[in-house]
C-alpha cells in the first residue's frame, strides 16, 4: 500500500503543468519584430557582460546569468503568454546588467538586500543556472549571530509559469 501511495504522489506531481484531456493549452503571445529586436539588443549586452565576468571567474555569476537565461528560454521555447511579459523580460535584462556592473565593481548589493531577493545557482547535474527566491526579513542583521527565519521559493511549473514570470514574481521590477 505504501508503494502505491508513493506512486500516486509521483504521478500526481509529474502532472503539474501538463494539459489534461479536454483542456486547451495556454495561449501564447508572439513578440513583434520590434520587441524581438529590443530583447536581442539587451541580451547581447548582458551576454557580453556575463562573458567578461566568466573570464574573471566571478563567484556570484549565476546571480547574473539567471536574468539572461530566463529571457533566452522564453524566446527559444515561445514562453511569452501575455504582451506584458515582454516589458518584464526587458526589465529582467536591465536588472542583469545592473548586477553585472556591480559584480564587476566587486559590490554585489543583492547579497545584503532584505525583502524579496532573487539568487541563482549552477546545477551540478547539467551545469544550467537556476533561479530561486529568498524573502529576507527587513530587520535582519547580516553581521549578527541571532537565528532568523528565511523563506526560500523554488521555481515549480505551471501552464504559464516561465522563468521570466517566476523571477518577476519574486522580486519587484
Amino acid at each position: 500500500m505504501r508503494t502505491l501511495s508513493v506512486f500516486f504522489l509521483v504521478v500526481g506531481c509529474a502532472g503539474v503543468g501538463v494539459v489534461l484531456a479536454g483542456q486547451s493549452p495556454p495561449q501564447r503571445y508572439q513578440p513583434t519584430a520590434e520587441e524581438r529586436e529590443k530583447l536581442a539588443t539587451r541580451m547581447e549586452a548582458l551576454q557580453a557582460a556575463v562573458e567578461a565576468l566568466r573570464k574573471q571567474k566571478a563567484e556570484l555569476l549565476p546571480d547574473v546569468e539567471i536574468y539572461l537565461k530566463a529571457v533566452q528560454y522564453a524566446l527559444e521555447n515561445e514562453e511569452f503568454f501575455q504582451a506584458d511579459e515582454v516589458p518584464k523580460a526587458l526589465a529582467l535584462l536591465e536588472r542583469g546588467l545592473e548586477r553585472a556592473q556591480a559584480l564587476r565593481a566587486r559590490q554585489p548589493f543583492w547579497i545584503r538586500q532584505t525583502g524579496r531577493v532573487v539568487r541563482g545557482f549552477r546545477s551540478r547535474i547539467d551545469g544550467s543556472v537556476q533561479p530561486y527566491g529568498l524573502i529576507v526579513p527587513s530587520h535582519y542583521d547580516f553581521k549578527g549571530k541571532e537565528r532568523w527565519r528565511l523563506d526560500v521559493n523554488l521555481h515549480g511549473r505551471g501552464a504559464t509559469l516561465s522563468e521570466v514570470n517566476f523571477i518577476a514574481q519574486q522580486e519587484p521590477l
